[in-house]
């Protein structure tokens, strides 16, 4: 089966949500807008065009990084697998625009950052590694 992998660039619209499953795998979920925005020539100003309505997904570490990064208001860029979630509400059929994000991070265009990377543990050895074996 082919997966289609979808880069969305938007705002967040609500506050992202983390919950541990059954498994003990976090998820966070959010939902996000990306809204087009054109120039009329003929009133010169800029108008509002269609809007692309995502709820995002992230699983495990990922999940745990967004839920303490991304807020509602956030211009962010996600990135990941793009599905079609059909269902029936009142026996009326809907569908929504499911993302399962692989990787979330800010729209650097409206926003700076500064990256906070976790430390990492020294790789185990038995052999003592001296400094320019690892600048090597």
């Amino acid at each position: 089966m082919f997966e289609t992998y979808l880069t969305v660039v938007g705002r967040v619209i609500t506050q992202p949500n983390v919950r541990t499953v059954s498994t003990g795998d976090k998820v966070c979920s959010f939902r996000m807008v990306a809204q087009e925005r054109k120039f009329n020539r003929e009133t010169q100003d800029w108008v509002d065009g269609d809007n692309l309505f995502v709820n995002v997904t992230c699983w495990r570490k990922l999940a745990e990084n967004v839920s303490v990064s991304v807020f509602k208001g956030d211009q962010v860029v996600a990135h990941g697998r793009l599905h079609l979630n059909r269902y029936e509400i009142n026996g009326e059929q809907k569908q929504s625009i499911e993302l399962e994000a692989r990787t979330v991070g800010p729209d650097l265009f409206w926003s700076t950052a500064v990256l906070h990377r976790p430390q990492r543990a020294a790789p185990v050895s038995d052999e003592a590694v001296t400094p320019s074996e690892v600048a090597a």
